[in-house]
């Protein structure tokens, strides 16, 4: 496995330690582990493992199954990412410049777009699982910035997906509040999957539109293409996907719907996560005034009131495969994650926690 100790005891010996290792798991299903520590154990990972290589212009991660490009100019959102195949390396992400990796439009309607970064960082860069860390901030046209947003994106050694961690500050620290009206990722995806989107048991072309979908609150969401609503309910499932010829990219986010509103969009030059999606034409007026005060306080006035120095991170997995099916499984372990626990008689035979 993968360790690092994070904290130490005066004496040296290790106090917490993060281990990255990896175990095939189907749904509802648990395995047994043991951690042996001793002097004689060997710790060495045999085989290849996740090689990172940074350049002035670039710096390249190459996981076996994927290979990520970060660049500081014309960054793409997650990264420029490529897919191995039996014929080699194939685009997936990356691949044009028509959306723009983050927007932000603020009260007034004024745009501010991230397409260069301000800082690259290999966080974590082992055999198993490699993290870059970015900064950006969200630039005008006519030079001004409003808030920062932080990327976390962690590669791991041959899978086919990416675990990206959104952060977004509100560091106009000269007022109280920032109003903003909307916020959103975009990742520029190759044509050859943007065919078709999974919709209940059938699937919607791209050819007839662009799909939307925005849960406005915590029991209504509903799916448009168009000015045709193909799909509504209580609950959008956490997770959305695109495919075609090239195969099928998905995305999942944690409570999605939880944290309404929430948004995506697919359409012919690809996925948009909506962070807060524009929400003019939705209304959080309410009677009930400890109801406003507790949920939609910051919801008001077709957009969002947000106090400085506040920051919100949302935990997302983009995954890649042959076919929409071959992505859901990975998709759904994200919504609910294995637990790893210890036996309560060991700690209670050692007292070590």
């Amino acid at each position: 496995c993968q360790k690092r100790v994070q904290v130490s005891w005066d004496d040296g010996s290790v106090r917490w330690a993060l281990f990255d290792f990896q175990i095939d798991l189907a749904a509802g299903e648990s395995a047994a582990l043991a951690a042996e520590y001793s002097p004689q154990i060997s710790d060495a990972i045999t085989g290849a493992g996740i090689e990172a290589t940074p350049t002035p212009a670039r710096l390249l991660v190459d996981a076996g199954r994927l290979r990520l490009a970060f660049r500081r100019e014309g960054y793409a959102f997650p990264a420029e990412i490529e897919l191995r195949r039996k014929t080699g390396w194939q685009p997936v992400t990356g691949v044009t410049g028509a959306l723009s990796a983050i927007e932000l439009v603020d009260g007034d309607g004024k745009r501010y777009e991230v397409r260069q970064v301000d800082e690259i960082e290999l966080e974590e860069s082992g055999p198993l699982r490699a993290t870059v860390r970015l900064t950006a901030r969200h630039r005008a046209p006519d030079g001004s910035t409003l808030f920062r947003s932080i990327l976390r994106v962690s590669a791991y050694w041959d899978l086919p997906y990416l675990r990206v961690q959104h952060t977004f500050e509100n560091d106009a620290t000269e007022r109280p509040f920032t109003h903003i009206r909307s916020l959103r990722l975009s990742a520029n995806l190759d044509q050859g999957w943007l065919e078709k989107v999974p919709s209940g048991d059938s699937s919607l072309s791209l050819e007839d539109g662009t799909v939307h979908l925005l849960q406005s609150t915590a029991d209504v969401f509903q799916v448009c293409q168009g000015e045709a609503v193909r799909g509504e309910g209580a609950h959008a499932p956490p997770w959305w996907a695109t495919s075609g010829q090239s195969g099928a990219a998905a995305v999942a986010m944690r409570d999605f719907w939880q944290n309404y509103p929430k948004g995506w969009e697919i359409g012919p030059d690809g996925l948009r996560i909506e962070v807060c999606p524009d929400i003019s034409a939705v209304s959080y007026a309410s009677e009930d005034k400890l109801e406003v005060v507790r949920t939609t306080y910051y919801l008001q006035e077709g957009g969002y009131k947000l106090k400085h120095g506040m920051a919100r991170t949302h935990d997302m997995l983009f995954c890649f495969g042959g076919d929409a099916a071959a992505v859901r499984d990975p998709l759904r372990l994200f919504g609910t994650p294995p637990l790893v626990r210890t036996e309560p008689e060991l700690l209670q035979r050692t007292s070590v926690l």
